[in-house]
């Protein structure tokens, strides 16, 4: 959103989300503010990922640990495959700021639908908070390392049921 009313709500600076391109907005994270809220620029991964790599590498982490191989969609496949689709409704991170500290908040939240016999969609999200001194690019990289954890802890959980299937 342009010009959001608060930071948990994504957003890019330098002219909004219309004037960076989709491999930019693949990559933004979050939103530097100062403390009276205004944002002093924009939290990007590095040019070789993107929220989806992050997403997909949390998710084929989940089921590579119940036994489950991931394929890409073009691969050959058989009746007994399990269809996943993810949709990204959010990924993002902004500061928190109070007298003592700093706070980098995160999200994710997505769904996932699951085609087998019959279609299933869950929901699956996480929050973090991490307290610094500093909102350094370390600081940033822990409070999504640990948004990602999470993450990965809610889906399985969420997805247990998959092992129906197996």
């Amino acid at each position: 959103m342009d010009k959001p009313p608060t930071p948990d709500i994504p957003s890019l600076g330098q002219g909004g989300i219309s004037k960076h391109s989709s491999e930019l907005r693949s990559r933004a994270i979050g939103r530097k503010r100062n403390g009276y809220g205004k944002a002093l620029g924009d939290v990007f991964l590095d040019e070789t990922n993107s929220v989806q790599n992050l997403i997909k590498n949390a998710l084929t982490n989940v089921l590579n640990k119940h036994g489950y191989k991931i394929y890409d969609i073009n691969s050959n496949y058989s009746p007994e495959t399990v269809f996943i689709d993810v949709t990204i409704n959010k990924f993002w991170s902004w500061l928190d700021i109070d007298f003592w500290s700093i706070g980098i908040e995160a999200e994710i939240d997505t769904n996932i639908t699951i085609t087998y016999t019959d279609s299933k969609t869950k929901s699956i999200s996480a929050q973090t908070s991490n307290r610094v001194m500093a909102a350094t690019d370390s600081a940033w990289k822990e409070t999504i390392d640990s948004i990602l954890h999470s993450y990965q802890k809610s889906a399985e959980k969420e997805l247990e049921f998959l092992a129906v299937h197996k």
